[in-house]
């Protein structure tokens, strides 16, 4: 069998892999696609040996990985998975409302005016929407969170109860790079336990993400109705914000008879680890510095209007401006290094299958 290896590991393969093609695996070896000319993307391609005369004794098969020049520089175990096995499975998506519905967005700050479909529909205790589109490296690029709910395929609503899985399969698909080797390989649901800390750091990791959309809009038409996006996933309380140089007073005023978001709550009643806190105390200068220099941006091309605006918006508005440049990188670097505290660690639980390369790939 000479092809990708989506018949053997995609989800919507998996009925006819089973039923169709259950062979046992003999021998293979896979390599990039780029060592075909004028092949864009970049995949593996295997060149699979099934024997038609046996069935599958098990489910995983070792392929031997290939260079440019056929020498063999590792090898891939690629699990045959079930649909069970896949992330997206791994808990129960809230049912959403039939006549309970918010504006349907394309991004952080672009409304999806006639959606005529019901993705718009969300519940009464709605926190935020994550799209989670697929269940591989391909899709990973899809995978965002919004304020309102996301008019993307495999987007679902977010709310207390799932708040901690969602953020964590956000993090799972997002921290891991691709490359040809992993594109086609599948997210699976952990095979242990969590322990509190990784899941709280992929929590902060995610929160300061840069496909961490989450934005705040005010007076938004919507099938002739108004509403107000809330931001729950503002990191900071009420409290501390008004110790803080506002350059805007309306904010100040706004703040007043309001109350603190729901991520912010959730900060206050967590322990975190040192590599969160010091992501954490990173955001807070930067949250301060737009703050403190609101007055100087141009905040109405990113819709800001209310002081729980959303990491998409405060981000773009300060790169637009110039404005905190250092406090930004300090940030990405503190950002990063969560990430690569956390990133063992989704093989390490189970969510990602990992290959024995002996060689550069």
């Amino acid at each position: 069998m000479f092809s990708t290896l989506k018949y053997l590991n995609a989800p919507d393969s998996i009925e006819y892999r089973d039923r169709h093609f259950n062979f046992k695996y003999e021998k293979g070896f896979l390599f990039h696609s780029k060592c075909f000319h004028g092949v864009a993307g970049d995949f593996p391609i295997g060149f699979l040996i099934w024997n038609l005369q046996e069935p599958r004794s098990n489910n995983i098969i070792n392929v031997d990985i290939s260079n440019s020049t056929g020498t063999t520089i590792g090898i891939k175990h690629l699990k045959l998975i079930d649909k069970k096995d896949v992330l997206n499975n791994w808990f129960n998506r809230p049912e959403n409302s039939k006549d309970y519905i918010l504006p349907a967005l394309s991004n952080g700050i672009t409304v999806k005016q006639g959606n005529a479909d019901t993705r718009h529909r969300a519940r009464p205790d709605f926190l935020a929407s994550i799209c989670s589109k697929g269940n591989d490296f391909q899709n990973a690029k899809y995978v965002t969170i919004l304020s309102s709910p996301n008019v993307s395929a495999g987007a679902f609503t977010v709310t207390e109860n799932i708040f901690d899985k969602s953020l964590v399969l956000f993090a799972v698909r997002k921290i891991p790079k691709p490359t040809w080797l992993n594109d086609r390989n599948q997210f699976l649901i952990p095979n242990k336990i969590l322990p509190t800390e990784f899941i709280n750091d992929c929590i902060i990791w995610s929160l300061f993400s840069n496909s961490n959309q989450t934005t705040s809009l005010r007076s938004v038409k919507y099938f002739n109705r108004i509403y107000n996006i809330r931001n729950n996933f503002f990191p900071f309380t009420i409290d501390e914000i008004k110790k803080w140089e506002i350059r805007d007073p309306d904010m100040k005023i706004e703040m007043v008879n309001d109350t603190d978001r729901f991520v912010a709550n959730w900060i206050s009643k967590n322990t975190i680890s040192e590599e969160s806190k010091r992501v954490l105390s990173a955001g807070r200068i930067v949250y301060k510095a737009f703050f403190s220099n609101i007055n100087k941006m141009a905040t109405h091309k990113w819709k800001i209007e209310s002081w729980d605006a959303g990491w998409y918006q405060i981000r773009r508005c300060l790169v637009e401006h110039g404005i905190g440049k250092d406090e930004l990188e300090e940030l990405s670097k503190m950002h990063d290094l969560l990430g690569t505290k956390i990133l063992p660690q989704i093989e390490e639980y189970g969510f990602l299958d990992k290959d024995e390369v002996f060689d550069e790939i």
